[in-house]
């Protein structure tokens, strides 16, 4: 499972990088940065083209990739975001869950909010 975790967070690093480097190259238009720029986001999708081709990966995982590259880049880093804001006992639960959905159990959320007001 560690590997899976590190081949997903270096994904995501690279989806990370390549979407503020594009977002840098629109705002660069016509000057030598977009170019350079363009040639690093080049290099990147190198990156990601050469990972869902290669044969050493099962399709399943290779398919997981594609996913991943796909995906929101940002839902990680503002989860991670909003668990620091928890305090311990409330980040136990979140962590409690996951490992819960890892597992494969089914979690029903039911919300106890009075929302007739």
């Amino acid at each position: 499972m560690k590997g899976a975790s590190d081949l997903v967070n270096g994904l995501l690093h690279i989806r990370i990088a390549h979407h503020y480097w594009d977002d840098f190259r629109r705002e660069l238009q016509g000057t030598k940065g977009q170019n350079l720029l363009k040639l690093y986001t080049s290099k990147l999708e190198w990156i990601y083209k050469d990972l869902i081709s290669n044969p050493n990966f099962t399709e399943e995982v290779r398919e997981g990739i594609r996913k991943e590259w796909n995906s929101d880049t940002f839902v990680l880093p503002a989860i991670s975001e909003k668990l620091g804001l928890l305090n311990p006992d409330q980040r136990a639960v979140v962590e409690d869950l996951i490992d819960l959905i890892l597992k494969g159990d089914n979690i029903q959320i039911v919300d106890e909010r009075d929302i007739s007001q």
